[in-house]
């Protein structure tokens, strides 16, 4: 896996590199990539991009003509501070951690006939599962 690829999935994969920090480099990178074929989108970050590929997308083969076109990303020549950042606290993954937790509660409680609880549970669940909707689906 080149050193700038910092995650890679079947449908998704990030591109992290010093290099895209600079405005005009990450222009001339996006217009590169936005001609690759396999990519379906692109969303550009801080000093990264996301990669929304295509079910048939050859990553590898994205990633040599990457280095291709721009030598700084060759494996040899990418800087040691393009990897991925320190991880910091995700609020995102706590929240939906906590809303899994009640919910898994409201159903055990359930299960076992503790009516009051259950409801107590289930309202907390509700409350946290609307805060989803509302700000990450924007659906209500």
């Amino acid at each position: 896996m080149a050193p700038y690829l910092v995650h890679r999935s079947r449908e998704r994969a990030r591109i992290r590199h010093e290099a895209l920090a600079d405005p005009q480099t990450q222009a001339r990178v996006f217009d590169f990539l936005k001609g690759e074929g396999g990519i379906a989108g692109i969303k550009p970050g801080s000093a990264s991009f996301l990669l929304l590929l295509e079910p048939s997308a050859d990553l590898d083969r994205i990633c040599a003509e990457l280095e291709g076109a721009f030598p700084v990303f060759r494996a040899g020549g990418a800087p040691a501070a393009a990897a991925a950042p320190a991880r910091k606290h995700n609020g995102r993954r706590c929240r939906l951690l906590t809303m899994l937790g009640f919910g898994l509660t409201t159903v055990g409680l359930a299960a076992t006939g503790l009516k009051h609880a259950h409801a107590v549970a289930g309202g907390i669940f509700a409350l946290l599962a609307t805060d989803h909707v509302w700000h990450r689906r924007k659906a209500l």
